[in-house]
């Protein structure tokens, strides 16, 4: 008995995966590392969570747009002006709207927020791959800059509609002036598309 505990006592046992494994961080260690992950899964994974950071930056920016927009669509002329200030235009939009006055035009980006990020983050890895050096060297500080401009102008093809419909329906309490404010700068808004400007 002595003889065959003595035995399993002398096995050499290999720990290093247990100890690897214990070593990584808790989500390394779950999901494995960003090398260890499929393309798939690393496009869905930023795909995700780009689309659940859009949503956030949306319910937290939005009322701060409202009002943006508000005050720049607004006479310029000091007796017609219908906002004294952000304050004023918050306080008068919540009182004559609602609270859901502050979102009004949100729905627009809600819509495409996962489609923006899957029109960047493709663009981008495209660009990526048609910038990549035949050595397999890291891509450069000026490689990544033509990476997010060739991606940004992309992008400009989904949010350049969807900000033209926002703006309109955060300024739909002013519309007159608005309309006059697009002919002043030489925009006929009869003939004005979603994509110009």
């Amino acid at each position: 008995m002595a003889a065959q505990s003595d035995s399993l006592v002398d096995v050499p046992v290999d720990a290093g995966p247990l100890r690897d494994m214990a070593s990584r961080p808790p989500h390394v260690a779950a999901h494995g590392t960003a090398a260890e992950q499929s393309p798939t899964v690393k496009v869905a994974v930023d795909l995700t969570s780009g689309t659940i950071a859009g949503i956030a930056q949306l319910l937290v920016g939005h009322p701060f747009d409202t009002i943006k927009v508000k005050l720049q669509s607004q006479s310029t002329a000091a007796s017609a002006a219908a906002f004294r200030g952000p304050l004023d235009a918050a306080k008068q939009t919540i009182v004559h709207e609602g609270i859901k006055g502050m979102y009004k035009g949100m729905g627009a980006p809600l819509a495409t927020v996962a489609l923006f990020n899957a029109v960047l983050f493709a663009s981008r890895g495209q660009m990526q791959v048609l910038l990549a050096h035949k050595d397999g060297s890291s891509l450069t500080l000026a490689d990544h800059l033509v990476a997010a401009v060739g991606a940004s102008a992309a992008v400009s093809l989904v949010a350049t509609p969807t900000e033209l419909l926002k703006c309109r329906l955060q300024a739909q309490g002013c519309s007159a002036t608005a309309i006059q404010r697009l002919r002043d700068a030489g925009l006929d808004p009869a003939n004005h598309t979603i994509y110009r400007g």
